[in-house]
């Protein structure tokens, strides 16, 4: 199992969100600016994210595999709690133009709801560490979630 292409996903959405500006929510009803790229990236991380939980299958890995899991998920976890702090912080810009927040929340849920169906096969088959596991996604869940409430907040009056 590999976790290299989940982090390029994440290292380069997160590259993409660091230079989205006010001026990028008008732009991004033509599919211009910079949250097109931020939008694809989540659904990059969401796409892979669901073929490496589709990969795990039923093997249940050994002692040591499930410790190079754990630090896998572990490196993947701080990287995408950042991504989120990002997000997070950047909603605040689209006060303004509230009509962002619809697909910037869809794309939100998509990536939630790999990255809790990887964590579910994770746990499932990393028996040594599930619970490890368990804790670092649950974590990340609230991250995102908190992301997700503050993109749903952004609605026309």
């Amino acid at each position: 199992m590999r976790f290299t292409s989940l982090l390029v996903a994440g290292m380069a959405t997160l590259a993409s969100c660091a230079p989205v500006a006010l001026l990028d929510g008008p732009l991004s009803a033509v599919n211009a600016g910079n949250l097109p790229p931020v939008l694809q990236g989540l659904k990059d991380i969401a796409t892979v994210g669901s073929n490496l939980a589709d990969n795990v299958g039923t093997k249940h890995f050994s002692d040591a595999d499930s410790h190079v899991i754990l630090n896998a998920s572990r490196d993947f976890v701080q990287l995408h709690q950042k991504l989120m702090n990002v997000m997070i912080g950047k909603a605040g810009l689209f006060s303004v133009v509230p009509e962002i927040g619809q697909p910037v929340t869809a794309a939100l849920k998509d990536d939630q709801g790999a990255i809790e169906t990887l964590a579910f096969a994770l746990e499932d088959t990393a028996d040594l560490v599930a619970a490890d596991l368990r804790a670092e996604f649950a974590s990340l869940d609230d991250s995102i979630a908190t992301a997700v409430k503050a993109y749903e907040g952004l609605k026309l009056n």
